[in-house]
């Protein structure tokens, strides 16, 4: 099946992303509660994202979620 009408579309992205010092959240978690020194040089990113493709064909119309999370630590020489 080849259609002769022409293809149009519309891409929208949206993406949010947060990064916090994983001490910056041990300290939530009480006085009782010591942070180990090597999560001094942890962070925590948090990402997510929205994906909409808006298109004349249905085969080509759809929305996309995507999460992720990562933990990543400095290194000092």
């Amino acid at each position: 099946f080849i259609t002769q009408q022409t293809r149009h579309d519309l891409d929208t992205t949206f993406n949010l992303t947060y990064g916090i010092p994983v001490a910056n959240l041990t300290e939530h978690l009480g006085e009782s509660f010591v942070s180990p020194p090597f999560l001094e040089d942890v962070v925590l990113t948090v990402s997510a994202e929205y994906q909409n493709s808006n298109s004349n064909i249905p085969n080509f119309d759809y929305d996309n979620f995507r999460g992720q999370f990562l933990l990543n630590r400095r290194w000092d020489f």
